[in-house]
């Protein structure tokens, strides 16, 4: 773990990455970008969205068995609709590291037929 006990805001490096690290870096967290390979070139653009520290890998896959070096950093991964697509909504809910929110939504969320099932279910007309 880090030496403090403030968390670092990590997600997978993806258009929407950049309002999650804008905004973390607003609110004075430090950031985590987990990329494929090398770190993407458009975080170039907008300085303020880049992350403060790239963490590679060769596959989404490769997260779930990095998670140890991952809860080293102290992270709490912050999931969005690529990281799940990419990493698959049954891999993410066993990730063993803080994340956002709840991961037995993004099953839901990750599937059109669950979802219009739990929206219609609630009375939202789709």
């Amino acid at each position: 773990m880090t030496g403090n006990n403030i968390p670092t805001i990590a997600t997978v490096c993806s258009h929407t990455s950049l309002q999650i690290f804008d905004g973390a870096r607003k609110e004075g967290f430090k950031t985590l970008g987990i990329c494929l390979g090398k770190p993407p070139k458009f975080y170039d653009a907008f300085p303020r969205a880049k992350p403060d520290e790239f963490f590679s890998v060769n596959s989404y896959q490769e997260i779930v068995e990095k998670t140890p070096e991952l809860i080293e950093k102290n992270v709490i991964i912050i999931p969005h609709g690529s990281f799940v697509e990419y990493l698959g909504a049954s891999d993410f809910a066993r990730l063993e590291i803080p994340s956002f929110g709840n991961k037995a939504v993004l099953e839901w969320e990750s599937d059109r037929v669950k979802e219009r099932d739990w929206l219609t279910s609630a009375g939202v007309p789709v």
